[in-house]
């Protein structure tokens, strides 16, 4: 019976895809940056009663795309779990 992982064929899910957390860590780093500029943007027009209330908390749920390489084809890839991929249809092997 198929699970859902072998059919979406996401690479996070693959036996041949070996992550790459300092990618990861740089995506998430500079999607903390994006929005502590935004947040002080938004904190910079608020009144000073309403920017005094206000405090930044970063949401790491934005930065969905996750990095890797794929020992199978020795290249890199980027994905987002849970989404299907078709382009790795004949080339994904689940790693349970």
């Amino acid at each position: 019976m198929a699970t859902l992982e072998d059919i979406d064929c996401n690479c996070n899910n693959c036996i041949n895809m070996i992550r790459d957390g300092l990618k990861r860590k740089q995506s998430l780093e500079l999607h903390e940056k994006w929005q502590l500029d935004y947040y002080n943007l938004i904190k910079g027009k608020a009144s000073e009663i309403d920017a005094a209330k206000m405090r930044f908390e970063f949401n790491s749920g934005e930065a969905t795309i996750h990095y890797g390489n794929c020992v199978k084809f020795n290249k890199e890839v980027s994905f987002v779990p849970g989404v299907c991929q078709l382009d790795t249809q004949d080339c994904f092997n689940n790693r349970r």
